[in-house]
């Protein structure tokens, strides 16, 4: 019953028709992932469209910026500007929106509208009727919907003027500007104002018009923006269940997205045969990994498992799983995936409880044969045949000979199958052994410097490559390339990238899942943060590159000759580049630091922490690299 036409916008507005602009956005589809989730764990039912607008937990989490998944507000400079800004009402979500795009970023727009709005006593008006149509926005036009408003009431325009106005100043055409400002300023002087208060208002329209924003789209994102925000701050396990659901495809998204689910303790259980379904759900307080974010299983073998299982009860062993399921679809890439990534660890050889569970590795090397038994089976059965080897009675369970008897895979090897199939790490991770490595040659974790405010621009970090990207740099010479990638650590990940020339230098260690030390340049200028690589190390000598110096801690009560001597021996047992601080610690805890002669200079290494922990105790060394 509704009209609709194809005919183009111009056409359409030239004869006096409303265009209206309906946008398709997948967070609808999270928000009722959501709400169904909600529903099912708590057994409560949520009108999302009846929500009020004060809920404190919801201001609490966009003041403290904790806005991952929250529709338009999780990127590092939206997170900045909540944090300087303090939202605590609808109308701030609907100002933000407005105000993070290029043109009142670079204008410092934003700046003074932050200014403005914790100092209202500093708020000055051209004159004082612009007070009740700019009052909301602390003093400073920001919608487009303001320009209309004064152009209508000061100017005199008629809505259809104030809106070609608004058109005008949007593609700021000289001629028709001047017509305008002329109209506008007769206007302004029959509604009272005289002298020069018309032309600085209208200059002021025209400064501010050209970053206008039309109020209702930001409005119905802002509503977008806070039921979102309002289900993460009072149910962050069903939000954080939908958001997944929606990001199996972006394997970084997923990530990101699990590493939230950690820092707000909620668990992420890894994917399980008998207890997943296809998408992420929710037991309680943890999170159940979905069995069709696997890579290699789709939907439809998806289906043929949960089918069998609801059908059978839970799988009982590997050969249980092969009889059961339809092998025309539940393939040996769809078996495989399930084992390298985990979820077939929970299942025994023999369903007797306490019977030993297989290894991964047992199950990948025996599959073929599993699979080859299983088929047989199944066909055997079919046919109302019986091997000489199975008992008369033809209920009773098929007798499968033993698993082959193999020796867990090595932790790296299990690592890196769990990252083929899921895109990350479950049982373990590659980084957490060099863990404090990490702590001691990074500037800061890439969690910290994605929200640092200001953002340091020299930076060190240790991390982990992967997806990377050859491209050929521009405006250079053939041949010149330039590589993207990712780089992780235990806290987040970030872009970098490595131009011809250093890439000349580190090419061996520019590798996928490599593990790496660097020093760069951070840069977020155009909203996008990546890091623009000067040096590289892999993790095993990183001490020789990353530290400026090295700080030692020495308490000066009980201190002997022994302790000097001893620590003196140590420095020229291991010369090199980095300068050595003494920081000395009286029985008060009065700190002093001291600079040891460039003749005691060290080369960081494994063996010289050793070294001086021994003599001094644990956590004595501080490195310094900034």
């Amino acid at each position: 019953g509704v009209e609709t036409t194809q005919y183009t916008m111009e056409s359409l507005q030239a004869i006096g028709l409303l265009k209206v602009d309906l946008l398709g956005i997948i967070t609808l589809d999270i928000i009722d992932r959501c709400l169904e989730l909600i529903e099912q764990n708590r057994a409560i039912k949520i009108d999302i469209n009846s929500l009020l607008l004060d809920d404190k937990k919801t201001y609490t989490l966009l003041t403290q910026a904790e806005t991952k998944g929250v529709f338009q507000l999780e990127s590092a400079g939206m997170r900045d500007i909540l944090q300087k800004l303090r939202p605590n009402k609808f109308e701030d979500i609907i100002a933000i929106l407005a105000l993070y795009r290029p043109g009142p970023l670079q204008s410092g727009m934003v700046d003074n509208y932050i200014h403005s709005r914790h100092h209202p006593s500093e708020i000055s008006y051209v004159d004082k009727s612009l007070e009740p149509l700019l009052k909301e926005t602390n003093g400073i036009i920001l919608y487009q919907e303001q320009v209309m408003r004064i152009a209508n009431r000061i100017g005199g325009f008629s809505p259809s003027d104030s809106d070609n106005l608004r058109k005008a100043m949007g593609k700021k055409i000289p001629q028709i500007m001047q017509e305008y400002r002329d109209k506008f300023i007769k206007g302004a002087g029959k509604n009272g104002l005289s002298g020069q208060i018309p032309e600085k208002i209208f200059e002021m329209m025209e400064y501010f018009g050209g970053y206008g924003f039309n109020k209702s789209h930001s409005t119905a994102y802002a509503m977008t923006s806070y039921r979102t925000a309002y289900l993460k701050a009072n149910y962050p396990v069903e939000f954080l269940a939908a958001v997944l659901n929606y990001n199996t495809a972006d394997t970084d998204k997923l990530l990101e997205y699990i590493e939230e689910c950690k820092r707000l303790k909620i668990k992420v259980m890894p994917p399980d045969i008998n207890r997943s379904l296809s998408d992420f759900t929710v037991n309680g307080n943890d999170i159940i990994f979905g069995l069709s974010a696997i890579k290699n299983v789709g939907a439809k073998a998806v289906g043929y498992i949960t089918d069998a299982r609801s059908k059978g009860g839970p799988f009982r062993n590997i050969y249980d799983f092969c009889e059961r399921v339809d092998l025309r679809h539940v393939d040996k890439s769809v078996i495989e995936a399930l084992i390298k990534c985990g979820a077939m660890d929970g299942l025994l050889v023999k369903p007797e409880a306490n019977h030993k569970r297989p290894n991964r590795n047992q199950l990948l090397k025996g599959l073929e044969q599993i699979m080859h038994l299983t088929n047989q089976h199944q066909l055997d059965r079919r046919q109302g045949q019986m091997n000489l080897l199975q008992s008369s009675d033809k209920d009773a369970p098929y007798q499968y000979p033993p698993l082959p008897n193999e020796d867990e895979l090595p932790e790296e090897e299990l690592l890196r199958y769990e990252k083929e199939s899921l895109g990350f790490y479950v049982s373990g991770h590659p980084l957490v052994k060099y863990e404090n490595m990490l702590k001691e040659l990074s500037s800061l974790s890439i969690s910290k410097l994605l929200t640092k405010t200001p953002p340091i621009e020299e930076i060190k970090l240790c991390g982990i490559i992967s997806q990377l990207q050859t491209k050929m740099a521009k405006g250079q010479k053939d041949g010149q390339k330039m590589v993207f990638f990712k780089i992780r650590d235990l806290s987040g990940v970030i872009d970098a990238v490595i131009y011809s020339n250093e890439l000349q230098k580190y090419q061996e260690l520019i590798q996928e899942n490599k593990i790496i030390c660097l020093k760069g340049k951070f840069d977020s200028r155009k909203g996008e943060s990546i890091i623009k690589i000067k040096e590289v190390a892999p993790i095993e000598n990183a001490y020789e590159l990353m530290p400026n110096c090295v700080v030692i801690d020495i308490s000066l009560t009980g201190l002997d000759d022994n302790v000097i001597y001893g620590l003196r021996d140590i420095l020229l047992a291991h010369p090199g580049n980095c300068q050595v601080l003494l920081r000395l610690k009286t029985m008060e805890n009065d700190l002093a630091l001291t600079k040891v002669s460039n003749n005691y200079s060290v080369s960081i290494s494994p063996r010289f922490k050793e070294d001086v922990t021994e003599l001094l105790g644990q956590d004595v060394i501080k490195f310094s690299i900034d």
